[in-house]
């Protein structure tokens, strides 16, 4: 999909599915959120997954250290 903002336009893929369901349609109005830093666009969800993930790679990781930790003491 490309997405115009301002002068310039920005590339952002989207599922196949996206499509066949209807959920874009040419001309439609789509929200981004872009980044002055990275001169960047991306969709909302995209940013919302890799949060998700983080979150998870964080809780996950420091139950496994927990638990590596409490299962030595015990022998």
């Amino acid at each position: 999909m490309e997405v115009k903002l301002k002068e310039n336009i920005y590339s952002i893929n989207i599922g196949m599915n996206d499509c066949i369901n209807g959920r874009y349609r040419i001309g439609d109005s789509v929200e981004v959120l872009y980044s002055s830093t990275y001169n960047k666009a991306v969709l909302p969800s995209q940013r919302t997954n890799l949060l998700y993930w983080m979150s998870l790679l964080f809780f996950i990781v420091p139950i496994y250290c927990l638990y590596q930790i409490l299962r030595q003491s015990k022998v």
